[in-house]
């Protein structure tokens, strides 16, 4: 008798005495996907599944509202916001709440916000990385001083990238959280992506992520640039002589890039073709990958997987049309030996302190100002390129603000010595008489 009384009691507080009842939980923060002009994607997960409701407006009173959907994903109780019929080049700022409306996220979070993609001629700018390390958080505070628009991850966003949930929480969702939760992400795999399936399943990409017949291959239009996503651990030959004997990504990378009108293409894959840090210059990358996108009129190339920064010398008989980046610096480190003449074109700028960084590109109609800065948000190169509407280059007048060559400081300290000596010898000369 005694055992029963106590089981209703318990039974009967769990169900009167809310501090018994389980509140939802997030299990991965909220983060945005997949922003075009018109709409946004807005993705987390949750230890439970409920109807969710966010509220959004362009100011913090809201003023609209819709529902979660149940989608595909891994980790359990997948949340999925598909918010449509929005104006082009606008903030709006939002909170997840409850059906009954308990919070999730905070009130009136000015941190909590999305952007649209702007109209096809206004300023926005993106940031670029590859190979994030593990746990790679040495870039975040100079992340958000640059506050990017959206952000390429060229492959190896973690080590490594798994099946296991909470594993790529802690590689990826846990460390960006704070800039995911308004910037959209958009990565491509790496070798250090054990499982590029879960990659793709974890994020809403255009078309799937496998436009190119192949996971991890991709692109969309955001503002008036193209940007177009491969894979490069396998399956990229390239035939300029007979296009469709070629792999099925290459063909569709070609069609993709070439027929784009945008006025600026930029391309970008894991592997690194020429480089002289941690890994050397692989040709069947330059031969293929690179040589495609220089056919089909790409500007810019960016890859990661060496741990370096490089920008390479636009040079004849190396693709000149196309400014090529090495980015292996999001948590991973190391410099290059790469000189203004090899490998390949020879390097235009490099860094010269080992330290972790990304690329930032501030876009301007036909202007675009590409900056590489370290975690320390000191900015290290800068090159500012100029197209026309066809994507064709103008001009390509390269500003370095604080590049310092090996070669140029040997130069520099040679010099400074030769002027003290004369300096030395002058007074001593003088103190003589």
């Amino acid at each position: 008798m005694k055992k029963s009384l106590v089981v209703i009691v318990v039974a009967w507080a769990f169900a009167t005495n809310t501090s018994f009842v389980h509140a939802i939980e997030f299990t991965r923060q909220p983060f945005i996907q997949n922003s075009t002009s018109q709409s946004v994607d807005i993705r987390f997960v949750t230890d439970t599944q409920e109807d969710l409701v966010i509220k959004y407006g362009e100011t913090i009173n809201y003023g609209n509202l819709t529902y979660s959907t149940n989608y595909p994903g891994t980790g359990g109780n997948n949340n999925h916001f598909l918010i449509s019929s929005l104006k082009p080049g606008k903030t709006y700022y939002y909170q997840i709440t409850t059906s009954g409306g308990t919070p999730l996220t905070p009130q009136k979070d000015r941190s909590y916000f999305f952007k649209t993609a702007p109209n096809e001629n206004s300023p926005f700018s993106w940031a670029a990385w590859g190979d994030s390390g593990e746990y790679g958080k040495v870039n975040i505070e100079a992340l958000k001083s640059a506050k990017p628009d959206l952000v390429l991850i060229s492959g190896d966003v973690g080590y490594n990238y798994t099946t296991d949930f909470a594993n790529n929480n802690y590689q990826l969702f846990d460390v960006y959280k704070d800039i995911s939760r308004h910037t959209p992400f958009y990565p491509t795999c790496g070798n250090h992506e054990e499982s590029c399936e879960t990659l793709l399943v974890d994020h809403t990409l255009p078309g799937g992520g496998t436009m190119g017949g192949q996971l991890s291959t991709y692109s969309w239009d955001y503002g008036n640039v193209h940007f177009t996503a491969l894979n490069s651990n396998d399956k990229f030959t390239y035939l300029p002589e007979n296009l469709a004997a070629s792999d099925p990504q290459m063909i569709w990378a070609h069609n993709d890039i070439k027929t784009s009108k945008a006025t600026w293409k930029v391309v970008y894959w894991h592997h690194s073709g020429w480089s002289g840090g941690s890994h050397t210059t692989d040709e069947t990358i330059v031969n293929n990958m690179l040589r495609m996108a220089s056919d089909a009129g790409a500007n810019i190339v960016i890859w990661g997987h060496s741990h370096t920064y490089e920008r390479w010398n636009k040079k004849q008989g190396f693709f000149p049309n196309v400014q090529v980046f090495t980015v292996g610096t999001g948590g991973k480190t190391g410099l290059t030996n790469c000189t203004k003449v090899s490998p390949g074109p020879g390097c235009a700028a490099k860094i010269t302190t080992n330290k972790a960084g990304f690329l930032l590109a501030t876009v301007e109609g036909e202007n675009m100002t590409l900056r590489f800065i370290n975690e320390d948000s000191q900015v290290v190169d800068t090159v500012t390129l100029s197209s026309d509407k066809n994507g064709d280059y103008k001009d390509n007048e390269a500003k370095v603000e604080s590049l310092i060559s090996y070669e140029r400081l040997l130069m520099l300290s040679t010099t400074i010595a030769i002027l003290a000596s004369s300096a030395l010898i002058v007074i001593f000369a003088k103190r003589k008489r």
